[in-house]
């Protein structure tokens, strides 16, 4: 089980998820491909051409306190 969540926005066919949060059992085996996966799935239910991920700011691992690159999905 993989869930996530943040502050959703959507404008103009763009889905903009502010502090975006996952977790679950397989996280950290999903890697970006499992990721892209889930996140196109989300995207063309929500009907939109793309999706933005912005991160929130690590609370854990190698990096506390650093905010994650922003991702881009073109649906």
């Amino acid at each position: 089980t993989i869930e996530f969540g943040g502050n959703i926005t959507k404008s103009k066919g763009v889905l903009i998820i502010k502090n975006f949060d996952i977790d679950g059992a397989l996280t950290n085996k999903a890697g970006i491909k499992g990721l892209k996966e889930i996140i196109t799935d989300f995207g063309k239910q929500q009907g939109v051409s793309k999706v933005i991920i912005e991160g929130a700011k690590r609370t854990t691992g190698v990096n506390p306190g650093r905010i994650p690159s922003q991702l881009i999905f073109d649906i």
